[in-house]
């Protein structure tokens, strides 16, 4: 995700307990930097595609914003598809029925 720099003064100074990750995980400028943009506002947005309030804020996918949408989809379907429960099938038994 994008990292958002345009959120409020007061929010990015808050301080919090953080253990930073390997240099490995916390890369940020591979191939997936800037895929989904996230907005941020003081009121809920009016046309967005996705949002949720945190710390009195709101955060959101622009609806028109089609990239961001598309990314958003597809890493729901990959949750989705890893969180379901797999049905295994039992044994089948074949019977002889007529001569």
């Amino acid at each position: 995700m994008k990292r958002l720099r345009d959120g409020p003064a007061a929010a990015r100074r808050i301080a919090r307990p953080f253990r930073k990750p390997p240099l490995d995980q916390a890369d940020r400028r591979g191939l997936h930097a800037g895929l989904i943009r996230v907005g941020t506002s003081s009121a809920k947005p009016a046309d967005a595609f996705a949002f949720i309030s945190y710390r009195n804020r709101w955060f959101y996918i622009a609806d028109e914003d089609l990239v961001s949408k598309a990314y958003f989809i597809l890493v729901g379907s990959i949750f989705s598809l890893q969180s379901g429960e797999l049905q295994t099938a039992g044994p089948l038994l074949t019977l002889p029925v007529g001569r």
